[in-house]
This record gives C-alpha cells, sequence and structure tokens, in this order.
C-alpha cells in the first residue's frame, strides 16, 4: 500500500494496490492519476456518491452544497462524466466497503488539511478502473456552506467540496496555474459576480481529456478576481480603493477561457455605481483583440484614466468581457465583474 504526498489544505490521498504515477496531459496544465501508464477513472463514465446522512442530513445545507458541487462536475459540457447522489444511513465508514462515502470526520494532525480524498483501485497491468472513493471533511474546521465570500476567515465548504469531487473523478493537484486543483485554499476561488464555486477552464479540459464527449463547440468566457500567486496558492487581485480624477489608476484582473474553441473579443473596463458591470456603466477603457485558447486563464493589467467629470463619489470599478456581445456563449453571465473592494473618488 502506497500513499501519495500529502500537502496542506484541501489535499487528496490515495490508496492502491498497484503502482501510481502523476501525469501531465502535454498539451495543458491539468494533472490526472495513471496506474502503470492507465488513467484512473470510472470506466462507466459515473459514479454513485453516498452522503452521510448523520454527519450531513437530507435537506441541510451541507447536503445542498454538495449535490450543487457534483452538479458542477456533471455540467461541464464535452464532458460524459455524472456523479450521482446516494444516502449512507448506517453513520460507518470504510475506505474498502466498495461504497463511495463523504462524510465529517477528526482529520487533526495533518497540517491543516481541511479534506481528503482516498481512492481505491484493483491491479491495473492493462486498465485501470477506480473502485472506490471517500472523501473526508475535517469537522474541527470552521465551514459557511454558502457562496464564497473574498473577506470569511471561515472556509468555504463549496470550493473545497469542488476540489475534492475532482480529485474523485480522477484530477490530481495542479499548481502551475490558477486551479479548481490547486493545492492551497481557496483552489482558484470563484468564478463570475455570482462567486459562483464551478470548474477553473484548466481542470474543464482535465475532465474532458478524462471523459471525451463528442458533441459542438462551446464558447464561455469568464472573469475572476484571483490569480495565481505561487505554487498551489492563490489570492485576490490587486485593486484601487481610491482614486483621483485627472489621474490614472491600475486594475488588476482575470479572465478564462472555459469553452473548447479559442475565442476572440474585446474587453471593457467601467467605472458604476452598483456591482453590477454593464455597457450602461461609464466606459474608461477598452481593450480590443483579445483572444484566449480553451483552458486558458490569464492575469493582466490595465491603467484606467478617472475623467475629471466623474462626480466625486464611491463606486464599483469592474471588467465586462466580449463587450460588444459578438462571442456566442453559452453562459453569459460570467463575463462581468466588480473589483472586490469598491473605490473612493476624489
Amino acid at each position: 500500500m502506497m500513499l501519495s504526498k500529502v500537502t496542506k489544505i484541501a489535499t487528496g490521498i490515495t490508496l492502491t494496490f498497484g503502482a501510481i504515477l502523476g501525469s501531465i496531459d502535454p498539451a495543458s496544465a491539468y494533472s490526472y492519476r495513471t496506474c502503470n501508464g492507465n488513467k484512473l477513472v470510472y470506466g462507466s463514465g459515473w459514479t454513485n456518491m453516498y452522503i452521510s446522512t448523520t454527519s450531513m442530513p437530507p435537506g441541510s445545507s451541507w447536503d445542498t452544497a454538495l449535490q450543487n458541487m457534483m452538479y458542477e462536475w456533471n455540467a461541464v459540457p464535452r464532458s460524459r462524466f455524472n456523479f450521482y447522489v446516494g444516502r449512507d444511513t448506517d453513520g460507518r465508514h470504510s475506505k474498502s466497503n466498495g461504497r463511495n462515502e463523504v462524510y465529517f470526520t477528526s482529520i487533526d494532525g495533518r497540517g491543516g488539511t481541511l479534506a481528503v480524498t482516498y481512492t481505491r483501485w484493483s491491479f491495473c497491468f492493462f486498465s485501470s478502473s477506480i473502485q472506490e472513493t471517500d472523501i473526508a471533511f475535517d469537522s474541527g474546521e470552521s465551514w459557511y456552506t454558502g457562496a464564497p465570500s473574498y473577506t470569511s476567515s471561515s472556509r468555504s465548504f463549496r470550493l473545497v467540496a469542488l476540489h475534492e469531487f475532482g480529485h474523485a473523478l480522477g484530477l490530481g493537484h495542479e499548481d502551475r496555474s490558477l486551479e479548481t486543483m490547486n493545492s492551497f485554499y481557496p483552489n482558484g476561488g470563484p468564478i463570475g459576480r455570482f462567486r459562483s464555486a464551478a470548474p477553473h477552464a484548466d481542470s474543464r479540459q482535465g475532465v474532458r481529456y478524462l471523459y471525451p464527449q463528442s458533441g459542438s463547440s462551446v464558447r464561455d468566457l469568464a472573469a475572476c478576481n484571483y490569480k495565481r500567486t505561487g505554487s498551489g496558492t492563490t489570492g485576490l487581485n490587486i485593486q484601487p480603493t481610491i482614486a483621483y480624477r485627472g489621474r490614472s489608476v491600475n486594475l488588476q484582473y482575470t479572465f478564462e477561457n472555459l469553452g473548447t474553441v479559442t475565442s476572440n473579443f474585446n474587453i471593457g473596463f467601467y467605472l458604476s455605481t452598483n456591482d453590477y458591470i454593464s455597457t450602461y456603466d461609464r466606459l474608461l477603457g477598452t481593450n480590443y483583440g483579445a483572444w484566449a485558447s480553451a483552458g486558458y486563464t490569464g492575469t493582466f493589467n490595465r491603467s484606467l484614466y478617472i475623467p475629471t467629470s466623474v462626480t466625486p463619489g464611491t463606486y464599483y470599478i469592474g471588467v465586462l468581457l466580449d463587450r460588444s456581445g459578438t462571442v456566442a456563449e453559452t453562459n453569459e453571465s460570467n463575463n462581468n465583474l466588480a473589483a472586490v473592494n469598491r473605490v473612493v473618488v476624489r
């Protein structure tokens, strides 16, 4: 039996009867697990996840959050993988009972780990198929189950659950870009104005590679308030809190291509009286001819001039991807994003 490396904050631990290697797709940054050169996946393309009714009662916010995070993986276009919900009612948990269980337990002593994913599979000389995946969340951690917050000192249960379900379907840690599968919390953070806990661009490419499905091209651009700060670490973009009329401020922003093909688009930068950035707000600048290949994520800086005609006051500053509306996207609601902090214009 062999254990993979334990890393702090939302890690995956693997139990195996064979030899494990971490693989990286040569065309992208996502990582996945293999056994004797074979991808470790659910051969059927789906699996049941049995939620402990003693840890997370049906209808509770925990249960709702888990089901929502499973749905986010299920909803990735051009991937055939699906999680299904089951109920674990006996209050007992085992890593070798052939049932995928999700539960709370104490995992103190793991150096700040929030959750652990255990995976078991049989010998895989000619093929590899996951036999069992169990996810344990630390019962001693301070959690919240609502939409991810930029400022809460507690941990987002949704973001961590999304990360661990990524391990469950076969993805490994990926620390070379802003990623759902980053080793350290907040694991890439949420996406778009509604702070959606949803797979980032590279993770979507990963699940599509593990569980490919034919179909039409998918176009979906998204904005994010987070950036990569180091190997597996994530932080908020640098954003202004004070601006002076007649001067420029610097806005840092991140965008990603969640789709399957390269998209070309224009980016608008706006000053708004509310956190909904739209073409009705005051345009401060435009980046023309931006483009992103499938799975791409990048963080950039833009200098924005504040006109002297702006009335002093408190505003939101933000971005609108594809401001001209030329890209037909599967999701248009994640294109606009206000900076986390409001800016005082003087």
